[in-house]
């Protein structure tokens, strides 16, 4: 018995998980990579081109400064643990500003 479900036209037997399109207005089935544009500090890579197609995308910013609040960040008694370079830092806010309790430096 046939299948009344017909098949779009960019699925073919051998393609399947090979092609993409991006948006319901995108007509043309191609590989991922000349569908995805990267600027600024993102770079992509294409890993298995032509078969399994996969698209390695990274971000070269490097953070100098990333931190967690415990607590509400504007009130004091709240604490943070923050890197800064290579080192981590706690620090506990005190009137209104953050104090340095401790660290470890690698």
């Amino acid at each position: 018995m046939r299948s009344s479900k017909a098949k779009a036209p960019w699925v073919g037997q051998n393609d399947r998980d090979q092609k993409v399109k991006v948006t319901a207005a995108d007509t043309t089935a191609d590989f991922l990579d000349p569908k995805i544009a990267v600027a600024g500090n993102l770079s992509k890579s294409v890993l298995f081109p032509a078969g399994n197609e996969q698209l390695q995308i990274t971000d070269s910013a490097t953070p100098t400064y990333t931190l967690v609040n415990f607590g509400d960040p504007t009130i004091d008694g709240s604490w943070r643990i923050s890197v800064s370079g290579t080192d981590l830092i706690f620090e506990r806010r005190e009137a209104g500003s953050w104090i340095q309790k401790g660290g470890i430096t690698p």
